[in-house]
């Protein structure tokens, strides 16, 4: 089974209890293999500590304690800077956290789940999955 890579996006949407996001999530609850990235913890629980309610963060932590943590580490550094050097070169490049969230899941054979189809789709190999 392939590993889902949730996107900031995504877990964003769950937190905020998504009409939409909440029955895909229960589903992939049930199949197992979701996973979410380094980056992306660091970016839901930089937004919790922005808004200023301490529940927020309690609420991101329990999320991701659910969830396999993917590092970024030197094989994932690796990726990140081919995937850099190649959307430069072409005029493409994305933001860098999405960047290395590409990275991440490419380097761990993920399909990244989120609505940001646009900028993931320009990094070449990389399978998403719009929620």
């Amino acid at each position: 089974m392939i590993m889902k890579c949730l996107d900031s996006d995504f877990l964003v949407a769950v937190l905020r209890g998504d009409a939409s996001a909440v029955p895909f999530m229960e589903k992939l609850d049930q199949e197992g293999g979701a996973a979410t990235t380094a980056i992306t913890a660091y970016e839901l629980l930089f937004g919790a500590r922005l808004s200023k309610k301490f529940q927020e963060t309690d609420e991101v932590r329990k999320l991701i304690g659910k969830l396999d943590i993917l590092p970024f580490d030197e094989k994932v550094a690796e990726k990140a800077s081919e995937i850099h050097a190649s959307l430069k070169e072409r005029g493409q490049e994305i933001g860098i956290k999405d960047m290395f969230i590409a990275a991440i899941a490419l380097s761990h054979g993920s399909v990244v789940v989120t609505r940001n189809t646009k900028d993931f789709s320009r990094v070449a190999g990389l399978a998403t999955e719009k929620w």
